[in-house]
């Protein structure tokens, strides 16, 4: 049987690609009025979610076509219906308990939940990404089907994830040519729908080049010893780095202050992403370490349900705190408000983890080589 792929020091990365999802949702969700300058410079950091999402994309890349190449490389080609079973009883019981939840919350609270532009159909497919981007779902009565919304990544992975075991398959070592291919057709992608911005972020064409980075760089390990450039470089190189991600992260919209900007913005953060990838799994001299950090380390393995669930509990809060609390101007209130729906969807995800998830994924090593 091949060995469980496993890189202790990006567990931690999940952690924290969802905690910049949550912030930045909260931000933009939960809204401040008038703020300090201090709050909302430091809200700046936190107001882009999607930054979380390619982050994701960037490591789902990386894992699972290191997972793939390895086993082409062991065994000359790949079981694709193992795969394809792997991923379902990994990621359809979440993905479809949110659907039911959604759902019910439609019944319960119809004019905050007004899912007439949910497609089922098309949700259902795996298709969810496609219903943002041709709807207005994400606008009517302002943030009505929240819990449904956030699946549109969860879809783009799963598109991902059916692609990619075919190429290989049939494509074998020459598959690495199609990786730059669709960046390129990404960014092109994302320049030429600049003016209608959620059809770009959100179709599978628009945002599939943070995926295939994460396949060049799993590529290049495995294939062309990629991670010896990495594993002398020097501790201050390193640092400069990150402070480079940090300062282009928050003055990103001086820099790239039009629309059409994020296409090529996604890239670059794809980019950043890619290196902190191969330094935190191959650098002898890395800084940090980020399984030393047991708590985002082992929060990790929640960070599937995290993801998926953090919405239903924000949306819940819309509804309900306003009939007890006015928190417009009040800042404290805001981050108690943030830390206690924070706190609800990792008890929720925990349990989730343990009692719902686990049988599936015990089910799922059954389809291990």
């Amino acid at each position: 049987m091949q060995k469980k792929l496993h890189f202790p020091n990006l567990d931690g990365f999940r952690t924290i690609a969802f905690l910049i999802v949550y912030f930045g949702h909260c931000y933009i969700l939960f809204d401040f009025g008038s703020i300090p300058f201090v709050i909302k410079y430091i809200g700046k950091i936190f107001s882009s979610p999607g930054i979380g999402v390619h982050f994701f994309f960037v490591l789902s890349g990386f894992l699972i076509s290191y997972l793939l190449l390895t086993e082409l490389n062991n065994y000359s080609k790949i079981n694709i219906t193992a795969f394809y079973m792997r991923r379902v009883l990994r990621i359809w019981p979440v993905y479809f308990l949110v659907i039911i939840i959604s759902l019910l919350l439609s019944f319960i609270n119809k004019p905050f939940y007004s899912l007439h532009d949910a497609n089922f159909w098309q949700i259902g497919l795996f298709l969810t990404n496609f219903n943002l981007a041709n709807s207005n779902i994400l606008w009517q009565v302002g943030i009505s089907s929240l819990p449904i919304t956030v699946l549109w990544s969860v879809a783009v992975e799963e598109q991902f994830y059916l692609i990619l075991p075919l190429l290989i398959y049939f494509f074998s070592k020459k598959v690495f040519y199609f990786f730059p291919i669709f960046i390129i057709i990404s960014l092109i992608f994302g320049i030429v729908n600049a003016n209608n911005i959620i059809y770009a972020e959100f179709s599978t064409l628009g945002v599939c080049g943070s995926l295939f980075v994460g396949c060049i760089i799993a590529y290049l390990t495995l294939n062309h010893n990629f991670a010896s450039i990495f594993n002398n470089l020097k501790a201050s190189t390193i640092k400069i780095v990150y402070i480079f991600f940090l300062v282009l992260h928050i003055y990103r919209e001086k820099v790239f202050g039009t629309s059409n900007g994020n296409a090529l913005l996604y890239f670059i953060y794809a980019l950043f992403f890619a290196f902190f990838i191969m330094e935190q799994n191959f650098s002898k001299n890395s800084f940090y370490k980020m399984s030393n950090f047991k708590w985002l380390t082992q929060t990790g393995k929640y960070t599937y349900g995290l993801y998926a669930y953090h919405m239903i509990f924000i949306s819940l809060a819309m509804i309900f705190v306003p009939n007890y609390i006015n928190p417009v101007g009040n800042y404290f209130t805001y981050f108690f408000l943030w830390a206690i729906v924070l706190f609800f969807t990792y008890i929720f995800a925990k349990f989730s983890y343990n009692n719902m998830e686990k049988p599936f994924l015990k089910l799922k090593e059954k389809f291990n080589r």
